[in-house]
């Protein structure tokens, strides 16, 4: 295995979820979780549950697991520290190609070209551990052999949407700590993480399997200007590069339906705004700056994104929007993701609070919850099964 560093930039921890901590054994038909974490409705509402790292709460402690056999023990959860998420990564680089791949003579591995280096990889990976929430749906979708993964965030044992595609068992990490013995005990042949992630993480990683690194540090979302270039790169990596016509025909059949849709319905330029409820008189408005799958498919349908100028977050991504502010949400339509189990709260919000209906596309009635089990993670994420849930969810709305 050859896993030398090339020269790039130095990061920090990834606003992605960076830590891999204890695994937890689930079935992927029937999500039986052998931890539960209880979370309560009005903390899920909240701000301070936020995204994937935003949580304070501490991690579930580290479980002891008896490494793989190797030439070297893996490293331990004591190897690698923590750190606060960081702020998105700068998406205004331009996004380059996937990184060449070529074959040694060793006809059982090849060795590739990534982000950090240079990387013998198997020629077949049997037994893949994704350490990224979004390549987990594209690794999904080209059924590819993966078993383990990150989770979307600590209190969500697997995103529900993917359980429809997905069979067989896959092992999940806690998002907020790296238990490397644990992720050793797998025994994975091939790790797959995104730019986004340090050096110190890549080099104990890759103690463990030979581990590629998707993506280019400082570019986009996860280290990608976008999911269908990370799509075309992380099938390099696992010889799964001929379903990617496959997938992409999917999603293209999908921008060809909405496209439709929107003609018959004569709804041309219409602007459109993504809302998610921070609180019980506070709603992010969204920014499409290319993070998520429900970021992207605007453009391809050719509904433009409503201006958004005042309120901005730091990193650019949203625009906090109070009560009293509603005239901040000027779009004719507007799609507001709702956490799992929520709707009802949000929904009595909505019809006891008058300032709400000052916003035109409630006021019209084109206000579109998107409630359904697992839809929020989808929006939130970045992958071809994701946009398949969502596009059904546009379309659906649009079609009132």
């Amino acid at each position: 295995m050859s896993a030398g560093l090339s020269a790039h930039r130095r990061l920090a921890v990834s606003r992605l979820l960076f830590g891999l901590p204890n695994v937890i054994s689930v079935s992927m038909r029937t999500l039986l979780v052998k931890t539960s974490i209880a979370v309560s409705g009005a903390c899920l509402v909240a701000a301070s549950c936020g995204g994937s790292n935003d949580s304070n709460g501490d991690a579930a402690p580290a479980t002891t697991v008896a490494p793989a056999t190797s030439a070297s023990a893996p490293p331990t959860t004591d190897d690698v520290a923590t750190t606060p998420a960081s702020s998105a990564p700068d998406t205004t680089a331009a996004a380059t190609s996937a990184p060449p791949i070529t074959t040694t003579a060793d006809a059982t591995t090849r060795t590739v070209d990534h982000a950090f280096g240079t990387t013998d990889v198997p020629t077949e990976p049997q037994a893949i551990y994704v350490h990224d929430p979004n390549a987990l749906d594209m690794l999904v979708a080209l059924e590819a052999p993966v078993i383990g993964a990150t989770r979307f965030r600590d209190e969500v044992p697997m995103p529900s949407y993917l359980e429809e595609r997905f069979e067989g068992e896959i092992e999940l990490s806690l998002n907020r700590e790296i238990n490397f013995e644990a992720v050793a005990a797998l025994g994975p042949d091939l790790i797959v993480m995104p730019a986004t992630s340090d050096d110190r993480t890549y080099d104990l990683f890759s103690q463990i399997a030979p581990t590629v690194v998707y993506g280019n540090p400082g570019v986009g979302f996860a280290g990608r200007a976008s999911w269908n270039e990370a799509l075309e790169e992380i099938a390099d990596y696992v010889n799964r590069s001929d379903k990617v016509d496959e997938v992409l025909a999917v999603y293209d059949a999908d921008v060809a339906r909405l496209q439709d849709t929107i003609a018959t319905e004569s709804l041309e330029g219409s602007t459109i705004a993504v809302l998610r409820p921070r609180g019980l008189d506070l709603v992010w408005l969204q920014v499409p700056v290319g993070m998520t799958a429900g970021d992207t498919i605007w453009d391809d349908i050719g509904l433009p994104y409503q201006e958004v100028t005042e309120g901005l977050s730091d990193d650019g991504t949203f625009a906090e929007v109070s009560a009293e502010r509603t005239d901040l949400i000027t779009a004719e339509f507007a799609f507001m993701l709702i956490p799992d189990g929520l709707t009802e709260i949000v929904e009595q919000e909505l019809d006891t609070n008058p300032l709400w209906s000052t916003i035109p596309a409630i006021a019209n009635g084109n206000l579109c919850l998107i409630n359904a089990e697992g839809s929020e993670q989808a929006w939130l994420a970045t992958g071809p099964i994701g946009l398949e849930r969502i596009a059904d969810e546009i379309d659906d709305c649009l079609r009132g």
